[in-house]
């Protein structure tokens, strides 16, 4: 089956020690209770003194350092890390529509016109959003007073996603794929992931012609990890989950292309089953690819492979 191919469109307070009182100034404590009667009687018998001929000046206030002002400190990034001052207030968004069977549709973001026929299998070019809370809705491009779907979305700064439109029941959903690079892409390799976007379907494998896996059991609406491969060329199939796993699951990274001949009707680990779609994968040294399949479970599975970035 030919891979579907897509058109782009458009770009506290704290306390202190206190200082000592000054000399022959009332200190306040608590009232000592005296020890006998004999003592109180010589205290009351006492003449009083007369008062001194000079004042007694007072000590010299010892002098507190005060604490010094804090100040707000900006942290500064390190090596590799992005300072809050250049974390960009906009995301990056495209959209796909998925529904295979469905209608074009008309695109408006907030009050923003993305596309005005986005027809089935096709993807739109990334477009700029500024970060928060906006209204995405879709209508029937033939008839644009037409409300198909409408939700309130968040866009994050610095993100980088694809919306893709898909099947809910009746009406239409939304799925949210990240397109943040691949992390461990490394020397002289690609990285590639797969997308079930198909309707109903149960868990997918894709397998290389030897029977080698890929991806296994990838539901709908589930996004893979990212993986290493080898630049090269790949033929896959799309098969059904088997409930049995087979025992070989090699990784994509130490595959080489085998000439084996496979039947129209069996490959290796999965016996007697029609492939339900295959695809030839140009995986290319540098390269980050999603392989998006898409459809409705029963019908023609379509496996379409986008470059990221």
């Amino acid at each position: 089956m030919e891979p579907c191919q897509f058109d782009l469109f458009g770009p506290g307070a704290s306390g202190r020690d206190m200082p000592p009182a000054p000399d022959g100034a009332e200190e306040t404590s608590e009232p000592t209770l005296p020890l006998s009667g004999m003592e109180t009687a010589a205290s009351e018998a006492a003449p009083p003194q007369a008062p001194e001929s000079s004042p007694a000046w007072p000590a010299a206030r010892s002098e507190i350092p005060e604490e010094p002002e804090q100040l707000p400190v900006t942290p500064v990034p390190g090596p590799g890390e992005v300072g809050p001052s250049s974390m960009p207030a906009f995301a990056r968004v495209r959209i796909l529509n998925a529904v295979t069977d469905g209608m074009p549709l008309r695109v408006i973001l907030g009050s923003r016109l993305l596309t005005p026929c986005l027809k089935p299998c096709h993807l739109t070019g990334y477009f700029t959003v500024s970060a928060g809370f906006r209204t995405l809705t879709l209508f029937d491009a033939a008839f644009p007073w037409t409300i198909l779907f409408r939700s309130s979305l968040p866009f994050v700064p610095g993100e980088t996603a694809t919306l893709a439109v898909v099947r809910a029941g009746a009406g239409l959903d939304l799925v949210r794929i990240d397109d943040r690079p691949c992390g461990n892409r490394g020397m002289n390799r690609a990285c590639i992931r797969s997308v079930n976007l198909v309707h109903n379907s149960p868990g997918l494998d894709l397998v290389l012609t030897d029977g080698r896996l890929v991806f296994t059991d990838t539901r709908f609406k589930e996004t893979t990890t990212y993986r290493r491969a080898r630049p090269g060329q790949y033929d896959m199939y799309v098969a059904q989950t088997p409930r049995v796993q087979p025992d070989d699951l090699s990784d994509i990274e130490t595959v080489e292309e085998m000439p084996v001949t496979i039947s129209s009707c069996y490959f290796p680990g999965y016996g007697a089953a029609e492939p339900l779609a295959s695809f030839f994968l140009p995986a290319r040294a540098g390269a980050m690819e999603t392989i998006y399949l898409m459809g409705r479970w029963g019908q023609p599975i379509r496996a379409s492979i986008v470059e990221n970035f």
